[in-house]
């Protein structure tokens, strides 16, 4: 196939108006909107989710520090 054939790959037709498919991709659509608005978006990374890595590298490092320094006191 040459270059012709090309063109058209990867293009998805969208489907008829009032057709259950069309239906469920509508639904699809919304409920990955209403994931978004309240941050439960699967397609990024939010704001809980790098808050959450953020927190674990703090607890990490003061369990290290306070690890050092209970290991130099006692020794």
């Amino acid at each position: 196939m040459g270059n012709s054939g090309e063109k058209r790959r990867g293009r998805r037709h969208l489907p008829k108006v009032g057709t259950a498919t069309d239906l469920k991709q509508m639904h699809h659509d919304e409920r990955m909107e209403i994931a978004h608005d309240i941050g439960l978006d699967p397609r990024g990374r939010t704001m809980f989710g790098r808050g959450l890595v953020f927190a674990l590298i703090w607890v990490a490092v003061a369990l290290l520090v306070v690890g050092v320094v209970v290991f130099w006191f006692l020794t």
